[in-house]
């Protein structure tokens, strides 16, 4: 099984334990399913930090879905990066891409 949240640049400072995994069907986790999933700091980069939930409905709705997002100083409403997503999969890939954003963004974010 592959974790996404296996990460090496930032330190995972919330989790609601929820083991996502890429390659087990999204119905098995839908009890993990909440707003606050997971926030990732990063040492180099203060008040600065990847948040993970679940928002728009529970799993049997069809309305649910992913959110990540970066944000700086607690400025939840003015996120420097927001996607959405359905699936462990898309997350991942937008997880991979949030953490590419810092990394190439790290001088303009401090």
């Amino acid at each position: 099984m592959n974790n996404i949240f296996d990460i090496s640049d930032g330190n995972l400072i919330f989790s609601n334990n929820c083991p996502l995994f890429s390659d087990v069907p999204l119905i098995y986790h839908k009890d993990d399913l909440r707003e606050d999933i997971n926030q990732i700091t990063f040492k180099h980069i203060e008040n600065l930090c990847i948040d993970i939930g679940w928002y728009g409905g529970d799993f049997e709705s069809g309305t649910g879905f992913f959110s990540i997002m970066i944000v700086r100083d607690a400025d939840w409403d003015n996120p420097l990066y927001k996607k959405d997503c359905k699936t462990v999969k898309k997350l991942q890939v937008l997880l991979h891409e949030a953490l590419d954003y810092v990394k190439r963004n790290k001088d303009l974010i401090k």
